[in-house]
């Protein structure tokens, strides 16, 4: 497994993180296009990563998508732990903090959005969303990551490694996120009407909830009446 080895910073009173790697350092609160990192106090203490937070570890050229419905390209990579955004400038990696951004897609055709609805401490409506089914209701993962703590007892330097994770919701046009599993059950319960029609389409399609691919047919139909 990959292990990132980094230092803990404070960047203008706020907890952030910077990394130390043979490639670049990240510097997280900093406005896109700036060159300068802030004052940074070093705490100095040594910190292990195993794994990594990133949806690729390569930069990507990405669309970014903006609020005016302007596009532009930009090598970026995803953080899953921080739901950031990096690009990279001068030899060094940066997060991308404009506000004006509502959006991006990545070569593979994966479409990310943000503007829902908060559902928590951790989810506001900067939050990164990838667009799995489009239409009046729609299906949206949240890939992110967590860390879990693997030092040893008397163990010097810490250790921790990155946990991916997903979550899934079926997002209305309002912006309104309802959290499914993969059952009938979930979803039955987050779709607000219609629910006779499904029930004939799921039987006549001979179709089980128990797969997304499953659910995004129904979400489809469902915007389709």
């Amino acid at each position: 497994m990959k292990k990132i080895v980094f230092t803990a910073t404070v960047l203008l009173g706020i907890a952030s993180v910077h990394l130390s790697t043979a490639q670049a350092n990240t510097r997280s609160g900093i406005e896109a296009n700036s060159n300068t990192s802030g004052n940074v106090v070093m705490l100095g203490q040594d910190v292990q990563f195993e794994n990594s937070p990133y949806l690729s570890d390569t930069f990507q050229e990405a669309v970014i998508m903006y609020k005016d419905e302007k596009l532009s390209k930009l090598m970026i990579r995803f953080n899953t732990y921080s739901n950031d955004l990096e690009y990279q400038q001068d030899g060094n990696n940066f997060t991308l903090t404009e506000p004006t951004i509502v959006g991006f897609r990545l070569p593979d055709g994966s479409i990310f959005r943000r503007g829902f609805q908060n559902l928590d401490r951790k989810q506001t409506n900067l939050t990164f969303y990838q667009i799995l089914s489009e239409g009046n209701l729609s299906l949206v993962k949240y890939p992110h990551s967590r860390m879990q703590n693997k030092t040893q007892y008397n163990q010097a330097t810490k250790l921790y490694a990155y946990v991916s994770d997903e979550s899934f919701y079926l997002a209305k046009m309002d912006g309104t996120l309802v959290k499914v599993k993969k059952d009938k059950k979930s979803v039955f319960e987050a779709i607000p009407d219609k629910k006779e029609q499904l029930e004939e389409y799921l039987s006549k399609e001979n179709l089980k909830l128990n797969n997304w691919e499953n659910i995004i047919k129904l979400l489809k139909y469902y915007n389709s009446i």
